[in-house]
């Protein structure tokens, strides 16, 4: 058994019993930063806060001055600039050509250089690294699905989470630990879960540690599903897109970058795609709803003896599904018009969106 199995299995044994958790730090745990390693996670926050320096600065010196300050180690001495994350277990730089392959010069002096040419507005080195953390935070926080758990399917809870009963497969029963920054207790003591498509959770087999094992988001989702009955209610991805849009764009406006900036028009092209593709996604979601109204009329038909029919069951609680993500979408689809308009007027922009979503 690996130290982080154990780690895992002690905790949730303690945490039953009442016990206090000893935290551990992530930069001693030499599995974890393995893991990090192979999964490239370095390269993806490196990516993360050059494009979002290279979007709030306005030279080279104010690049990397702005860097330290984001804990991002930069280096154009070679013939290749090399990152390294300040605040993370990185040991060895990575250089600037391996982040993008496909456009191996993007993250080179040369590129930089042009780039931030292009740029207007002035911000200061405490207002870039207050909206980059609110940004990672609101990353964080994000979700692909929303799935409704019952209390019959949770084990214990914890202050710091949710201890669920799942399934691996057909015969291998256990719980795993869910975070409770990923859950909301809801009125009727069900919770909802927010899960993403990448998270990962360790499956703790009752039968013993041998038979333990990473599960991910999308497999989650389907055993809590099965188990009750519910529908997962997808967030379309493109609602995230505008989101985050809008908030740069403010960020922006509100250090006085309204018009004329390279900044300010690459990001109003992005938002107009993604509203685009908010657009012809909200169609999909119609002719899916269509569809699946076709398929459920065809059952009734053929069901003329008046038993319910499961297949039937299951088609309406797809159709609620989609309508409720269909009706989220539409939803900011538009709000993301109007402050479009807003935004042509060249002012700051705020559009009253929902957070939760639910079927009540």
């Amino acid at each position: 058994m690996t130290y982080e199995a154990f780690q895992k299995i002690s905790d949730r044994i303690a945490s039953k019993a009442g016990a206090k958790i000893i935290e551990v730090s992530l930069k001693n745990s030499h599995a974890k930063y393995i893991k990090w390693q192979t999964e490239n996670i370095f390269k993806s926050r490196i990516k993360s806060r050059l494009d979002f320096l290279l979007e709030h600065s306005l030279d080279l010196d104010d690049f990397k001055t702005k860097a330290k300050a984001l804990n991002l180690a930069v280096d154009f001495s070679g013939k290749w600039a090399t990152y390294r994350l300040l605040d993370d277990v990185q040991l060895r730089n990575t250089r600037g050509r391996n982040l993008i392959k496909s456009d191996p010069e993007r993250y080179n002096l040369d590129w930089i250089e042009a780039h931030l040419k292009k740029n207007t507005g002035t911000f200061s080195v405490v207002d870039v690294v207050n909206q980059y953390e609110e940004k990672i935070e609101t990353v964080k926080n994000d979700f692909d699905y929303q799935v409704t758990i019952e209390p019959w399917q949770i084990d214990h809870v914890t202050a710091k989470g949710l201890y669920v009963n799942v399934d691996f497969g057909i015969a291998q029963h256990g719980v795993i630990f869910i975070g409770a920054y990923k859950t909301d207790l809801l009125e009727d003591g069900n919770y909802n879960l927010y899960l993403k498509t990448n998270d990962y959770f360790y499956f703790m087999d009752t039968a013993g540690a041998a038979n333990n094992r990473y599960m991910m988001g999308p497999t989650l989702m389907r055993q809590l599903s099965l188990y009750n009955g519910t529908i997962p209610i997808a967030k379309e991805k493109v609602i995230s897109t505008i989101d985050e849009l809008t908030e740069a764009i403010n960020f922006l406006a509100s250090h006085g970058v309204t018009e004329g900036g390279e900044q300010l028009v690459r990001l109003e092209q992005q938002l107009f795609e993604a509203v685009q593709e908010a657009k012809n996604r909200l169609k999909e979601l119609d002719q899916k709803i269509r569809a699946l109204n076709d398929s459920a009329k065809e059952l009734i038909v053929r069901n003329d003896d008046g038993v319910q029919d499961e297949s039937l069951e299951q088609i309406r609680n797809q159709i609620n599904s989609v309508k409720v993500s269909r009706d989220l979408l539409k939803e900011r689809y538009g709000c993301a018009i109007k402050e479009i308009k807003e935004y042509q007027g060249i002012t700051q922009v705020s559009c009253e969106r929902k957070v939760d979503i639910s079927t009540n």
